[in-house]
């Protein structure tokens, strides 16, 4: 089993929410600088799948998240997509915070 972990990343724009199937689910995409020194910038789709999907309602385009999820590779006609389908998607402590602990 594959584990992907984004320390940290921000909403590219409202998450989407919405039911098919009777199955709640979520869509969005990430953005994550690839090193805490780099200007390079990775782009993650990101799909999250249950009830708890209704918990990330209130971030919007901006907001700083934590993910950890599975990757899955999938192919669309003559091209393939890589998603990270999330199993916990949380705001990260402040700064502050983390240096009181």
């Amino acid at each position: 089993m594959n584990t992907i972990v984004i320390h940290s990343a921000n909403l590219v724009r409202d998450i989407e929410i919405a039911t098919k199937d009777n199955k709640r689910y979520a869509r969005f995409t990430v953005a994550s600088n690839r090193s805490p020194k780099s200007e390079a910038v990775d782009f993650f789709h990101c799909v999250a799948f249950g009830d708890w999907v209704d918990s990330l309602s209130d971030l919007t385009k901006g907001t700083r998240v934590q993910i950890r999820g599975n990757v899955i590779l999938e192919k669309y006609h003559d091209h393939y997509q890589c998603s990270v389908i999330c199993r916990k998607v949380e705001r990260p402590a402040p700064k502050s915070a983390e240096a009181a602990a």
